[in-house]
């Protein structure tokens, strides 16, 4: 037996894992170490692993080759070296790759829905009006379907790359709030796809809020200018391939008011810089909240469309475009938006 052969029998994948200093402790279902995401798609079983979200698969020395961005021989010096007492030597990384999910998530037929499922949604998510999930409706971003039992409501576009379901009333789903299809590109932003000519990018953590922004827009007479995106958790960064998607688009970030969400915002900014033609954020003034609480909270269950909104809610489009040079924000001028550009 060689010496690699005799330490791949001998040191298992928790040693290597350990070793490698990657987060978490592996098991049958957890996060990727790899890639940011908010529902477990990784497995670890016995010393092999495979990442469901992308497809691959492997042992030990493909967990190292992965984890170190280098090639099979090199992992196997990794291993020797650390666990076999050989010399280190330098590391050969190769050029950085971004994975992609092995094809696109099974989605079913999607509805167009009846009355009674856009008010129940409406009553469900207590906004004061159901106009923003009927535009939503119409332009193919929003639909409605039975799943596991249960009237559920899913969020996708034309890229059918990605596509999440809710339950209408807001009860769980397979014992959480909102279930991601498998072979599901979790990073990407969901919307982007048929933002097309349109210049503003109203941009939320999770589809529920892209529902009561929609409503804004509406309400503003600004709903043919927007395209609403949505990343699907706090925790993913926006794929590479999507980015030039935002190019020459005026975005605004919903962000939610709590760690996570600022988090999120300040790297999303950083990441649409080189794109997009302008970018701020909004926040509310109320810690924990998200974009629709504070719309329920502040306009309440009014359904009267001449009651305008508190504020400006779509940025208007500047005649000089601002890039932030970080992701950190500046009071401006309203009250909850702020400017990403210092």
């Amino acid at each position: 037996m060689s010496p690699l052969e005799e330490l791949l029998a001998r040191v298992s994948i928790e040693d290597v894992w350990q070793a490698l200093n990657l987060p978490g402790e592996p098991r049958k279902s957890m996060l990727s170490p790899f890639r940011g995401e908010s529902q477990a798609s990784f497995s670890v079983f016995g010393n092999r692993w495979k990442d469901h979200g992308t497809g691959e698969q492997g042992d030990v020395l493909d967990l190292i080759a992965k984890a170190q961005n280098i090639d099979l021989p090199a992992a196997s010096r990794w291993l020797l070296e650390r666990f076999g007492g050989q010399p280190m030597q330098p590391l050969v990384q190769k050029e950085k790759t971004v994975s992609k999910p092995v094809g696109k998530p099974s989605i079913p037929p999607l509805q167009f829905g009846s009355y009674s499922d856009v008010e129940a949604l409406q009553r469900a998510r207590k906004l004061p009006m159901n106009v923003g999930i009927i535009t939503l409706r119409k332009r193919g971003l929003l639909g409605f379907l039975t799943y596991e039992g249960q009237r559920c409501w899913a969020w996708t576009d034309s890229s059918k790359r990605s596509c999440q379901l809710r339950t209408i009333d807001g009860t769980p789903l397979s014992g959480a709030k909102a279930r991601t299809l498998a072979g599901n590109d979790a990073s990407w932003p969901v919307g982007i796809a048929n933002a097309e000519a349109r210049p503003i990018v109203l941009l939320c953590e999770g589809p529920a809020d892209c529902l009561a922004v929609s409503l804004a827009a509406w309400i503003e007479g600004h709903w043919d200018d927007v395209a609403p995106v949505a990343m699907l958790g706090a925790s993913q960064s926006i794929s590479n391939d999507a980015l030039p998607l935002f190019k020459g688009k005026t975005v605004r970030i919903f962000q939610d008011n709590d760690p996570p969400g600022r988090e999120a915002a300040r790297r999303w900014a950083k990441q649409l810089r080189p794109y997009a033609r302008s970018i701020d954020v909004w926040t509310s003034d109320k810690e924990g909240e998200d974009f629709t609480d504070w719309l329920v909270r502040v306009w309440g269950q009014d359904d009267d469309p001449e009651n305008p909104l508190p504020e400006q809610i779509v940025p208007s489009i500047s005649s000089e475009p601002r890039n932030e040079d970080s992701g950190a924000a500046q009071n401006s001028t309203s009250n909850h938006s702020t400017d990403a550009n210092t």
